[in-house]
């Protein structure tokens, strides 16, 4: 079951009060047709579908939760390219920021409201 962002945050901020440090490993696309093939390849495997529509909301809606909630609300982020190489693009860890693809950086930052 998917909990939907802001039950996430709300669980990530009472698990804070009890002094928990929160770690987020984001596995970035850089475009919604990735996704698309991803799925695509899952079921050809036998995995489950989803429907294209929900792929191109949620690709979005995604990225945007990244930068606009938890990148505030966790402790340490870990944000990976999930084509083919498996870059880092950005680290954050108590507050310093690292940058390693500003290029994909500043696409993600595009969704900051």
């Amino acid at each position: 079951m998917q909990l939907k962002p802001y039950l996430q945050v709300k669980i990530i901020h009472k698990l804070k009060q009890q002094e928990w440090n929160i770690e987020l490993i984001y596995l970035y696309l850089s475009n919604v047709d990735l996704s698309i093939q991803r799925v695509d390849e899952r079921v050809k495997n036998g995995g489950h579908d989803i429907k294209i529509v929900d792929i191109k909301r949620r690709y979005n809606r995604s990225i945007s939760h990244l930068i606009n909630e938890y990148y505030q609300t966790v402790d340490k982020i870990t944000c990976i390219n999930n084509a083919n190489n498996r870059e880092i693009i950005f680290s954050k860890n108590k507050g310093k920021f690292i940058v390693y693809n500003q290029k994909i950086v500043d696409d993600i930052l595009e969704y900051k409201r």
